[in-house]
């Protein structure tokens, strides 16, 4: 943790020695998860002091993590296409791997950007072709290609019929997406045409 003001370093946590894949913030920004190229998790409390919550491991590098509107759910996919939910806090605490689906099918999530799961389940035929998901705060659902593209999808992207409007994007495969604050601008980062 470093003080934007005095550009202090405040704390140092246990250092990893593979790389940060995906970073966010929970809603309220009181904390903060941290995926790893080895499929660890970290979730921190970074109020007045960063601290660690707990960690989790899941198969495959981290590509996304997702907070629940709830602050109780994360949710981590990885590029072995396994897709994982965790407790963030309940009456077990912290950590805790979620392993029935009726346990959190009725959360709403703050973001959405795995490129599969149960409210994406229409970008499965395309499911390989996908670099970057994002949800906006609105009902609207991004998906990034290694085309250069994005296709638009109403959120939640259910069912087979469901199809999404192409757009043209970039020369090169998409490297991320994400929407302004207030969903009125797309911002848009290619791999190799920058």
């Amino acid at each position: 943790r470093v003080d934007a003001e005095s550009g202090e370093i405040e704390t140092i946590l246990e250092k990893r020695t593979k790389m940060v894949t995906r970073i966010k913030f929970s809603p309220t920004g009181k904390m903060l998860a941290v995926g790893y190229e080895s499929g660890t998790v970290d979730v921190l409390d970074v109020g007045a002091v960063c601290v660690l919550i707990f960690s989790c491991k899941a198969n495959g590098s981290v590509e996304q993590v997702d907070f629940s509107t709830d602050e109780k759910v994360l949710q981590c996919s990885t590029a072995a296409m396994e897709l994982t939910f965790w407790h963030l806090s309940n009456e077990r605490g912290p950590g805790k791997q979620i392993n029935r689906a009726a346990e959190f099918r009725d959360k709403t999530w703050s973001t959405w950007s795995s490129r599969f799961g149960f409210a994406v389940q229409a970008l499965s035929p395309i499911v390989n072709q996908i670099t970057s998901v994002q949800k906006a705060n609105s009902p609207l659902l991004l998906a990034g290609l290694s085309s250069g593209r994005f296709e638009a999808y109403g959120y939640p992207a259910i069912g087979e019929s469901v199809e999404g409007k192409s757009f043209h994007g970039h020369l090169a495969p998409l490297a991320d997406l994400c929407f302004t604050c207030d969903d009125q601008r797309l911002i848009s980062v290619g791999l190799t045409d920058c």
